[in-house]
């Protein structure tokens, strides 16, 4: 019964919003041309972000709304005349109103419950204009970003090889998936390092929801325990007074008070007092194992460490999707280890070659970044501008 009157409400609150947007944009028409941007719906600190700082810095005629949680840690850095709180009746306005809505993920917070959206077919009474920002480029072939199951006007790439292989693969419209560069790499071209390792290792589709208890057995957990607490590391981080930043992914954070460092040179780091894009600059040197975000740090030209140890269990568990044009050991622009020993061995090299990016690895960043300047932001604009115009 209660599901019943949620889904009841819901179509209320739809239609009420439908109703005062077509009043609003009748006698205001300068909410005739409203964008709604968002991540998660809690989150600014990825291409959705950005992409709204560039909106307000180079077009504030626009009229913009940033879809975010007023509890989130990220809340302050939008404008409060352009935060809207997820769910509410401003969402759904808002939602009625706009005439694009821009995401860094499939179904973000732009929505407003997006489960009830899609399951309800108001998408097809309801047709937005969509960009599809992407939060990390994609290196698989994912189904639930192919047509039709997954429908954007503007799919936006971060790297050549993957509008390529998304543009031949994905099966979206004639012209809808765009090189444009991300949002966010705009701001990666400016950076200043410090004695830093940023640790960031994604999560593991098994491992969601696991109780503490349970969490403690895995692999995962005790693998990346026993590098955080490998005297040798240790020992490395003393002698050159080097800080190493272990930041797990926000599926895992969930988790981050069970990872203790014996070292005082490690922090672990947890959602609302780090941000990721200032680590990423901020650090010397990545670790990690599958997460996209080493793409991030290859743009900025610095040396990367793949962290391996659970490749199979990784290809077989935690996705159902088949293997797409990137291969780790052909197109990886840094080394692969599988062992905690050589992982190790590998930083102490890095160490001794001053951070430098060997030949082999810039080449391959060389290939995959064609696009390589501060005019990510422009371009995404321009895209969706000659969209609003077909």
């Amino acid at each position: 019964m209660k599901r019943i009157l949620r889904i009841i409400k819901y179509f209320v609150e739809f239609i009420f919003a439908q109703v005062i947007a077509f009043f609003v944009k009748r006698f205001n028409p300068k909410y005739k041309n409203v964008w709604i941007i968002s991540e998660r719906g809690s989150d600014a600190r990825d291409n959705g972000y950005f992409f709204y700082k560039y909106l307000c810095k180079n077009h504030p005629q626009q009229k913009v709304y940033y879809i975010i949680n007023s509890a989130s840690a990220d809340a302050p850095k939008i404008a409060p005349h352009h935060r809207v709180q997820p769910g509410g009746l401003k969402h759904f306005i808002m939602f009625a109103l706009c005439r694009v809505r821009i995401s860094s993920h499939a179904f973000g917070g732009d929505i407003p419950f997006a489960d009830y959206y899609k399951k309800s077919g108001l998408y097809k009474l309801s047709r937005k204009k969509s960009v599809f920002l992407q939060h990390g480029i994609t290196k698989d072939f994912q189904p639930n970003l192919c047509y039709p199951q997954f429908c954007t006007d503007l799919f936006v790439c971060g790297a050549k090889p993957e509008f390529d292989y998304i543009r031949d693969n994905f099966g979206h419209k004639k012209g809808a998936v765009q090189y444009t560069g991300f949002a966010r790499y705009d701001s990666l071209c400016d950076f200043t390092t410090k004695n830093q390792i940023l640790v960031m290792p994604t999560f593991r589709k098994w491992l969601q929801g696991l109780e503490e208890d349970e969490f403690t057995k895995q692999e995962y957990f005790k693998s990346w325990l026993w590098f955080i607490n490998n005297p040798v590391l240790a020992k490395l981080l003393e002698k050159t007074n080097t800080k190493l930043i272990f930041y797990p992914h926000i599926e895992m954070q969930r988790y981050v008070s069970l990872f203790t460092p014996a070292s005082d040179k490690i922090t672990i780091a947890d959602f609302n007092h780090y941000d990721v894009q200032t680590l990423l600059k901020e650090s010397k040197l990545l670790i990690t194992d599958f997460s996209s975000v080493f793409f991030d740090f290859a743009y900025m030209e610095k040396p990367v460490i793949f962290y391996h140890f659970d490749r199979q269990r990784y290809i077989k568990d935690h996705y159902d999707f088949t293997k797409g044009y990137f291969d780790y050991d052909d197109m990886a622009p840094g080394k692969v280890v599988f062992f905690e020993d050589d992982l190790v061995k590998e930083i102490i090299n890095t160490f001794k070659n001053g951070f430098a990016v060997k030949d082999q690895y810039a080449a391959r960043n060389s290939v995959f970044f064609t696009l390589h300047d501060t005019n990510n932001c422009r371009r995404i604009y321009e895209q969706i501008n000659k969209l609003l115009t077909q």
